[in-house]
């Protein structure tokens, strides 16, 4: 049955298309009758409400109220249990309004809890637990109220007398005592008595539950439990006795002599004790004697009935409980116990009770551990446990008295291997002095299992042994002999298990103390449960292969359960876990490989369909001997798992690493490249002429290209005249083409003669049969087809949904031939056949994105349904036929659409087709018009444009007085338009045409579009006022169709003015002598540049910027509620202002008005009409307009105008870029700021606190001023949370960045710039703050560091006054000198004090942080309005510190959902740059998420939060199961013995002085270590951690995707210091994220010394682990559709990256001079007179270890380079913020501005040249594994690996 029922969930589930769907159909299940049913939905409810989905969440009530009413009935048993289920998960989730609901709910449960039935009342009692849980959120009076309702509610179920009251009773005692806090603190003592008065009550329900009762008491108080004393009546109080020790002495003796309740009772013991611990030690011993009885008695070997399974796991865990209770005491008790503990047999239960000893009681550790020991040595080998050491000790010292062969039965049972050589001597003397034959023989018995053991390492030791059987007279021993041969000739010995027999006789001795322990249960051959093996064995309910494959694996491992042998048995945990396990890879991950041959093992993969194993074992094979057949293999393989980016890989890499490997046509078909398969078939017909292999081939192409003209004759003449042969191999093609044709009396010949065994045969069959109104044939064929692809269908299922999606496609398409039938039958039925229509259609956008699939699909529901009746299907298949490159078969069918619209047209007007409505009566009027005015024009010549991508009949505009496009709507013609690819000139002139007419036809005049407007509205207010019938939905239509227009001819004039501007560019370079596209005119872009070059000539008398300005807004105006023509607008004005700002020194009043503030008003609107991915790049636009002109009133009136018009969430997104403009002085635009600021505070004060206290802990004086403002507005109206943000982020700075920290890197700064600079003043800049905290430490760590230094400190302060009390040229420099001895004793104190660092504990360092708890503060980073909030609850009182640089640490605040949010604190760095990447990854993810072709490969980066705390401090989310590549190839190497420095260390023996070098000796020996060194480390890795060859793949797969959108998004980032530490690896899905974002904008390149000359890290160490082609598969195609997505994407990705490069906080890095920033050079001359040593110990005290990390001996630590210009923590100056570095002027801003678009146009390489998006990143790939780059680099970077 339940096979059945979790089918029918299972297709439940898969049918739902959507989470309220699902939603639906649990509310259909969960009201059904079967309880099986109802129960798995509820568990799928649960999921829901777990996961909050927003489907469930609104339903709640709904089911709230439904379950009140099945309770209130109480009809059905059913829906009963389905309403306390579904109540408990409800009020276990938490969700909050079942609160309304508790008094009825509570009224509810009590009947039920007093159900005859046990289950009811259970479910009753679970329910009223829940609803305790979820007391806690009520007020403290209703709280109180309800628990005070179930207390009087106990009374009266404990009044009623029955089993049924006092069951009821016992439950609601129970829940009160758990979940009601200290409600029961007071009625302690009547529930003691409660328990006490049913604990042996008739009823075991009741007694089980009195006695369960007893253990939660005395948890719920563990001291009122022992100190409780009960009041006996009518007795003297002598005789009372406490609670402690009457439910002791009564569950002792429960135990001992009641062995149904022998489990409850110990169980309830073990927890008693737990909670009592040391009260319970008077009665331990009479527990214990009672657990010595139940092992002896159970221990009797001849005991008839022993205890059963459940009793003694309850005696181990009463044991495991008074050891973890009393400790060291109960040693007293455990002697006798412990050997009884061993009788029980092997059992999880046993060795947790040993652990629990061996714990908490020292002393019994070596005992438990000999006692282990023994029991294992006779299970598997029938003797006890003896060393190896003590039988070798033995056997020396009675080597002369031995006369026995079985003395050496100890030594043969173990591995020997530590004491070979001692114990080969022994033997040897053995051999010479014994006279014994008997004692020689087994001596030599003894010697041959030892060769057996060590194989060819005992080869060394077979000289000796040969002398000495010399020696003895031995002259033949015949195993010996042929093992000896075996090791001379390298083979391995084979296992003898007869020479065990002979060495350890059956009859070895072991003692009667162990026989009597071991021989019931453990013995040689072990008891086993024929009932077991039975059950095991039963097959009923079995149906489908899923089910025989479950039972086939249960049953296996219950018959290694049940085996007699003790080894097998064993094995049983290690299959359990383990059920998939391969040997093969197994025995390779331990570096042990099978010695079967590779294909051998790939052939068996493939039989099993492990396509992973294969694929695997293949590549393997080519890496071995590059195996010509392996190729299209692997190619095959890829192409099977749906890794069509690694197949063309692999194709490519052979062409280009392989030049001499000819190419195979089953390549390209197998990659479905069918061009270049039709190339090679007519190039091998012209060389070999004909044959049946050929001529198939070519047919297979010429259909798949949908080549109809050239494809029907070829069939024609071979059904004519060729042979049966040809016929048949071509039958399966022709199938598929007369079908596609709608031929299917050709269809049913070709079907005649194709063989039987053709898989698709069936399929075929049923299509015919359905055409032909067959359907009881039909069904027989679909049942047929379905058998077919069974098989295939479980096996790729098994390894993932992708890999069996093709099976799952054959299996819709078999449903939908199903449903089409049913749509045949429903002839009269509109209602059903348009409810299937409708499944159709939202089907079929579920389906993958793939040509082949659509084609299909739409060509089988044509035969009940006409293309022109389906059309927005059609027209979605012919742009995917577009984007794919189709466009043969695009054309055709839109020749096709245009043919059935034709067709349909006349069949209504001659009355053919009557049931249609009475607006196709209109259009087919309207069309019949049309066809008469085509005749009339030159439609043959213009119909040819169809062919060069616009498939729209442009001719029926001519004279008509009503569109063509009548018949569709705007989206199906705006699809139709998108058809063209690139503006060709032809096509831009026809849309230029075809706008201009329709533009007449409705009157709009692009010069004057408000005027139309107007028009519009007056005509809608006129309809409006006279009631009249005016169809606004045939008009806006038309107008939007119209937008479209306009929106695209401005884009493609954008195209056309820049393909313009770099064509004239590189004639005028080329003029002067320089190269430039124009010289060459062989490149085809070179041509189509200057065709635009052309174009842009004849429109630049029109002012082409005018144009484009009029179409966007001509776009606006008819379709106000484009987003995209609004956003167009705006982005254009915004250029045409940037632009006149960059050629002008100032900015003229005119062009505010013209440009800004029309952009300001455009990019509002598009923000109010935008989508969710799109809003960032035009608020951060608006913010950057808004800004550069805020002096201006009209643009700061403009942005003010529509200020409310913009939700709070839309501000939320640029609250880091508000806050770093606070600083503006324009009065206006900060009071705009201060209110908006203000708003997000006031409802979404979570977003913002940290962001304030940042901006209020900066050095700019405006910016401090404006954020502290805005808090205290806040304060006034959260008071508690801004108070509770300034604690937590105050005291998460002082966590980290402590004392010796702070001054260790002031001192280091100061240093530098005295002696490297002559600047002293700066020192009283940063040292006085210092001086103010050591004077006023708050805790007891900086109290300690004050009383360690502060004397120090203090005296160089004095001197520091001295220096400083006179003018800079009167100074005494003796007082500097005296205060810097003074300083770098501090400062080398400090840095050890630092390197110590490994916990931090808050009690001593923050201990404010551990009083914060619970408080209305969002965890940082988890806030999100859609959310409800997760508060922070507590502090981890532990704070970890790393071993690195920076010394980060981690951190774990517990959040108020239950869960631990780990941070990294991170000090010494500003982490606003990180936080403006992670905002700039997330556009770019949401542009991945909506592309297909990189949402199909599932692209996207790994992000996470990261919080400012301050400019120096910030948090970082902590990215869960990941480590750098760096710590996973060390942990590799070591693991196997190498060197992690392997390939520094040969530099290194190169020249120990790298830098000595010239650049080709660099690159030289660069290469020579190259050439020697494999480097797949990680490659390796990442195999042997990965479980399975499946998990393998999929991690390999996610890591190179991965890694290649970082590397192309880093590079347009210019992203720098990319070593392997800063790159992680995740350890379960394989993703690589990218940490330490502080290099950007090829800041690393600038560097005078080991500039970074990669665009991104692409080394060998990173591409070993992709597949065999390397980069050329997975990774490039990746790397190609992410590019291709950014640069379709670059005014948004502009807009982000402008908003970063001029942000003030930030660039300020980047943007400064070099001439600004003091260069790293020698010391200053004028400070000669200071000590070398002192000076050169300061200068170099931040270097970290060593100067020269390449001259230490080759070991170079992986990391950035060493930076001694400046300490981070100390960069920022208020000063320069405002001077220069953010402004839209600054010309090194601008530079990188032009770098970022230059990369986005494809211009990076050559300004006059701008690449295609394939060569753009071929020039890159080449760029960053060039060795003439890599060589050069510095060598912590590591880019010899």
């Amino acid at each position: 049955m339940s096979e059945h029922i979790s089918q029918e969930l299972i297709d439940c589930l898969r049918s739902a298309d959507s989470n309220m769907r699902l939603m639906v159909q649990l509310g259909t299940l969960l009201k059904g009758n079967n309880m099986a049913v109802c129960e798995e939905a509820a568990e799928v409810y649960k999921l829901a409400i777990k996961c909050r989905w927003t489907e469930a969440i609104p339903m709640v009530e709904k089911d709230i109220s439904m379950c009140i009413e099945w309770l209130e009935s109480g009809r059905n048993e059913v829906r009963s249990k389905m309403a306390f289920i579904l109540l408990e998960t409800l009020c276990s989730e938490g969700i909050s309004i079942v609160s309304n609901y508790i008094l009825r709910i509570l009224t509810l449960i009590s009947p039920y809890l007093h159900n005859s039935k046990i289950e009811m009342r259970m479910a009753a009692a679970r329910t009223l637990y829940a609803c305790l849980k979820l007391f806690p959120r009520q007020d403290e009076l209703s709280r109180s109220m309800l628990l005070s309702y179930i207390a009087e509610e106990l009374i009266k179920d404990q009044n009623l007398g029955t089993i049924e009251g006092h069951h009821a009773s016992l439950l609601r005692c129970q829940g009160l005592i758990q979940y009601g806090d200290r409600f029961m603190q007071s009625y302690f003592g009547k529930a003691s008595e409660l328990a006490l008065k049913l604990r042996s009550h008739n009823s075991p329900i009741v007694s089980r539950a009195a006695i369960s009762l007893l253990p939660i008491l005395a948890k719920y108080s563990p001291k009122n439990f022992a100190q409780y004393v009960i009041q006996r009546r009518n007795t003297s109080s002598d005789n009372d006795e406490t609670l402690l020790e009457c439910v002791s002495k009564y569950l002792v003796d429960l135990a001992r002599n009641n062995s149904q309740e022998r489990a409850v009772a110990f169980v309830a013991l073990a927890d008693i004790a737990k909670s009592c611990r040391n009260d319970f030690y008077p009665y331990l011993e009479m527990t214990t004697n009672v657990i010595r009885d139940v092992l002896s008695q159970n221990s009797r070997p001849r005991n008839a009935k022993p205890d059963t399974e459940e009793n003694i796991a309850a005696v181990l865990q009463t044991i495991a409980a008074l050891a973890s209770a009393m400790g060291s005491v109960l040693i007293d008790y455990m002697h006798d116990i412990l050997d009884l503990m061993f009788t029980t047999g092997l059992s999880q239960s046993l060795f947790s009770s040993l652990a629990e000893l061996g714990d908490n009681i020292t002393e019994l550790q070596m005992a438990i551990q000999d006692r282990i020991l023994d029991f294992v040595s006779v299970i598997l080998v029938d003797v006890p446990f003896r060393s190896v050491q003590h039988s070798l000790n033995s056997l020396e010292s009675h080597m002369g008295a031995i006369d026995d062969p079985n003395y050496f039965t100890s030594v043969s049972t173990v591995n020997s291997n530590n004491f070979m050589s001692r114990l080969v001597l022994v033997l040897v003397r053995l051999l010479q002095s014994t006279k014994s034959s008997r004692l020689q023989t087994s001596v030599v018995d003894l010697v041959c299992v030892l060769m057996e053991q060590l194989q060819d390492d005992f080869t060394m030791f077979i000289p000796t042994i040969n002398m000495a059987l010399k020696r003895a007279g031995i002259k033949n021993h015949t195993k010996y002999e042929q093992y000896s041969k075996y090791l001379f000739s390298g083979r391995p010995i084979p296992a003898d298990t007869q020479q065990s027999q002979l060495i350890i006789p059956g009859n070895s001795t072991i003692s009667n103390k162990y026989q009597q322990t071991y021989s019931s249960t453990d013995g040689a051959q072990l008891e086993f449960d024929i009932s077991h093996l039975r059950n095991a064995w039963t097959t009923q309910h079995i149906l489908s292969d899923d089910n025989w494959n479950e039972w086939l694996a249960k049953f296996t491992i219950e018959l290694l359960n049940q085996s007699p042998s003790p080894a097998l048995r064993a094995c049983a945990s290690l299959a359990l876990s383990n059920p998939g396990l391969s040997l093969a890879g197994f025995m390779e991950r331990d570096e042990k490989q099978i010695p079967i041959d590779l294909k051998h093992l790939a052939e068996y993969a493939s039989r099993c369909h492990s396509l992973a194993k294969e694929l695997h074992y293949k590549e393997a094979e080519w890496i071995l001997d590059n195996n010509y057949d392996v190729i299209e293999k692997l190619i095959d393989l890829n192409q099977n798992m749906d890794l069509h980016d690694s197949a063309i890989g692999m194709l490519n890499y052979v062409k280009k690493e392989r030049p001499d490997i000819k190419e195979s046509v089953e390549w390209y078909t197998r990659l479905r490249h069918w061009d270049d398969a039709l190339t090679i078939y007519r190039r091998e017909e012209a060389e070999f002429g004909y044959s049946y292999e050929n001529i198939n081939g070519q047919i297979q192409c010429l259909y798949e290209m949908s080549d109809w003209e050239t494809l029907v004759p070829i069939y024609q003449r071979i059904w004519q005249d060729g042979d049966h042969q040809l016929r048949t191999a071509s039958a399966n093609v022709g199938v598929n083409i007369a079908w596609a044709m709608g031929e299917f009396d050709r269809m049913q010949a070709y079907l005649s003669i194709l063989p039987e065994d053709n898989h698709n045969k069936p399929f075929y069959q049923a299509i015919l049969a359905v055409h032909n109104n067959q359907f009881d044939a039909a069904t027989s064929y679909i049942y047929n087809a379905r058998m077919g692809i069974r098989e295939e269908l479980i096996s790729h299922i098994g390894e993932s949904y992708d890999r069996a999606y093709s099976q799952v496609f054959q299996c819709q398409m078999l449903t939908e031939l199903e449903e089409i039938m049913a749509y045949k039958l429903a002839e009269g039925d509109k209602m059903l056949q348009m409810s299937i229509v409708n499944s159709w259609q939202q089907r079929l956008d579920g389906i993958q994105q793939d040509v082949d699939m659509w084609q299909k699909i739409l060509r089988m529901r044509k035969m009940v349904l006409r293309p022109i009746r389906d059309l927005d299907m059609w027209i979605k298949y012919i742009n995917m036929c577009r984007k794919s490159g189709r466009i043969n078969t695009a054309t055709r069918a839109i020749r096709n659409l245009l043919e059935d619209e034709a067709d349909y047209m006349d069949g209504i007007i001659r009355y053919k087709i009557t049931d249609v409505s009475y607006s196709d009566m209109l259009q087919a009027e309207e069309y019949t018009r049309l066809q008469r005015l085509q005749q009339q024009n030159r439609y043959a010549a213009k119909s040819e444009r169809v062919k060069d991508g616009l498939s729209l009949n442009y001719s029926s505009m001519s004279g008509s007085s009503s569109p063509v496009y009548d018949i569709f709507d705007s989206e199906t013609l705006d699809n139709m338009i998108r058809l063209t690819q690139k503006p060709p000139q032809g096509a831009f002139e026809m849309l230029e045409m075809f706008t201009k007419k329709y533009s007449e036809k409705i009157g709009f005049d692009i010069q004057n579009p408000d005027a139309f407007a107007d028009h519009v509205y007056a005509c809608e207010l006129e309809s409006n006022n006279s009631n009249a019938d005016y169809d606004y939905s045939e008009a806006a239509r038309t107008h939007r169709l119209l937008s479209r227009f306009y929106s695209r001819q401005a884009e493609w004039l954008v195209d056309i003015e820049q393909n313009g501007m770099l064509e004239e560019e590189a004639k005028n370079k080329a003029t002067l002598g320089g190269a430039g596209v124009g010289a060459n005119t062989g490149d085809q872009k070179a041509s189509k540049a200057a065709k635009d070059m052309d174009l842009l000539y004849r429109l630049k008398s029109e002012n082409i910027s005018e144009r484009i300005l009029e179409s966007n807004r001509a776009a606006t105006v008819l379709d106000h509620m484009s987003y995209k023509a609004w956003h167009n607008l705006a982005v254009r004005h915004y250029t045409e202002s940037q632009k006149y700002d960059t050629e002008n020194i100032s900015t003229s009043k005119d062009i505010v008005e013209k440009h800004a503030v029309p952009a300001v008003h455009g990019f509002i609107r598009a923000i109010q009409l935008s989508m969710g991915h799109t809003s960032l790049q035009d608020m951060l636009r608006l913010l950057t307009v808004w800004f550069n002109y805020a002096q201006y009133d009209q643009v700061v009136q403009a942005v003010q105008s529509q200020l409310k018009s913009i939700s709070l969430r839309m501000w939320m997104q640029v609250i880091p870029q508000i806050l770093a403009r606070t600083h503006i002085q324009h009065q206006k635009t900060i009071d705009l700021i201060k209110h908006i600021l203000t708003d997000i505070g006031k409802f979404h004060p979570n977003a913002i606190m940290f962001s304030l206290y940042v901006a209020a802990r900066s050095e700019h004086p405006d910016r401090i001023k404006i954020s502290k403002e805005i808090l205290a507005s806040l304060h006034e109206l959260t008071p508690e949370l801004v108070e509770e943000t300034e604690v937590v982020s105050r005291e998460l700075i002082r966590v980290t960045l402590l004392f010796p920290e702070m001054w260790h890197d002031a001192i280091d700064y100061t240093s530098k710039l005295y002696y490297n600079f002559d600047n002293a003043d700066e020192m009283l800049r940063i040292l006085p703050p210092l001086y103010d905290r050591l004077r006023n430490p708050e805790t007891l760590r900086e109290i300690h560091f004050a009383q360690l230094f502060g004397n120090i400190l203090m005296t160089a302060e004095q001197y520091l006054r001295k220096y400083f009390s006179v003018d800079k040229e009167h100074r005494d420099e003796s007082y500097m000198h005296q205060a810097w001895k003074y300083f770098t004793k501090v400062f080398y104190e400090c840095g050890k004090m630092i390197q110590d660092f490994q916990h931090i504990m808050l009690d001593n360092t923050a201990p404010l942080l551990l009083e914060c708890r619970n408080m209305h503060l969002a965890v940082p980073g988890t806030y999100d309005p859609d959310r409800e909030v997760v508060h922070i609850d507590s502090f981890d009182p532990v704070v970890r510190v790393y071993d690195s640089k920076q010394h980060p640490r981690s951190m774990n605040i517990c959040g108020s959902d239950g869960n631990k949010y780990t941070f990294v604190l991170k000090g010494h760095e500003d982490l606003r740059q990180d936080e403006r990447v992670m905002q700039l990854f997330g556009l770019i993810n949401s542009f991945l998420a909506i592309d297909d072709k990189t949402s199909q490969r599932s692209l996207a980066i790994e992000r996470y939060p990261v919080i400012p705390l301050s400019s120096n401090v910030g948090l970082i989310g902590f990215y869960p199961n990941c480590d750098s590549i760096t710590d996973v190839i060390r942990y590799f190497r070591e693991s196997h013995q190498r060197s992690v420095h392997e390939e520094n260390q040969m530099l290194h023996d190169i020249s120990t002085d790298w830098k000595s070098l010239s650049g080709i000796e660099r690159i030289e020996s660069f290469e020579y270590v190259i050439e020697r060194t494999a480097c797949d480390d990680l490659q390796q890795a990442m195999w042997f951690n990965s479980p399975n060859a499946e998990t393998w793949l999929e991690r390999r797969t996610n890591y190179t995707r991965s890694l290649a959108v970082m590397s192309i998004v880093g590079y347009i980032l210019g992203l720098g210091d990319r070593h392997l530490t800063n790159i992680l690896l995740h350890s379960t899905n394989g993703k690589v994220v990218h940490i330490d974002l502080g290099d950007c904008f090829e800041l690393a390149a600038q560097r005078d010394e080991y500039p970074e000359t990669v665009p991104f890290r692409l080394t060998r160490m990173v591409t070993m682990p992709m597949e065999v082609s390397n980069i050329e598969g997975a990774f490039k195609y990746t790397a190609h559709h992410t590019m291709r997505v950014l640069r379709s994407h670059r005014d948004s990705v502009m807009a982000v990256l402008e908003a970063f490069v001029f942000d003030p906080l930030v660039s300020w890095l980047y943007t400064q001079e070099k001439e600004d920033a003091p260069p790293a050079t020698s010391i200053a001359p004028n400070k000669h007179n200071v000590s070398n040593v002192i000076e050169s110990q300061i200068f170099n005290l931040g270097a970290g270890s060593k100067p020269n990390a390449e001259s230490d001996g080759g070991r170079v630590i992986p990391g950035s380079r060493p930076d001694n210009q400046y300490s981070r923590s100390y960069r920022v100056r208020s000063g320069s913020i405002n001077e220069k570095g953010w402004q839209m002027g600054n010309p090194k801003a601008q530079l990188i501005f032009k770098r970022i678009h230059d990369k986005l146009v494809g211009t990076d390489f050559d300004p006059n040249v701008q690449l295609s998006v394939a060569d753009q990143v071929k020039k890159l790939v080449q760029q960053a594994t060039s060795s003439d780059n890599l060589a050069v680099m510095y060598a912590g970077w590591m880019p010899i690996w």
